[in-house]
């Protein structure tokens, strides 16, 4: 487990204890795949850990083998990742951090294919979509 009660944020704490075990889920299948830890905070752990949970559109641990990639038609911009993640994992992240979400929380995720640009063309950052790398997360 990553994130404990005893290094949590407090917004890590006052997320239901299902949201906080498929939080660590997420974090386990990221450093599985080769993501960096090191020299990163608890809470960006957590918000890259949501990020990746947003673009695949798993709201519980159950829905693991639902798991949607761009393939699926699945793409978020980075304000709809910021909805979702408010939505679904009990946040309260401003709609214009949309771009701390590209620079920080899926920055790593891209670098490594975890999580694809699906409009690689786009010159406006907001209208970026992303998508997973169904490729990635199944090898």
């Amino acid at each position: 487990m990553y994130i404990t009660i005893e290094n949590a944020t407090d917004e890590f704490k006052h997320k239901s204890e299902p949201i906080q075990s498929l939080i660590n889920q997420a974090l386990v299948i990221l450093h599985t795949l080769g993501i960096p830890f090191a020299g990163l905070s608890i809470r960006r752990l957590e918000r890259m850990a949501m990020a990746f949970l947003a673009v695949a559109d798993v709201k519980s641990p159950q829905e693991w083998p639902l798991l949607k990639d761009a393939n699926d038609n699945r793409s978020l911009r980075t304000r709809d990742i910021i909805t979702y993640i408010n939505q679904y994992f009990n946040e309260h992240i401003s709609s214009g951090l949309y771009d701390d979400i590209r620079r920080k929380d899926l920055a790593l995720l891209v670098a490594a294919n975890i999580v694809t640009n699906t409009i690689s063309h786009s010159a406006r950052n907001n209208t970026k979509s992303y998508g997973h790398s169904r490729k990635v997360l199944l090898s």
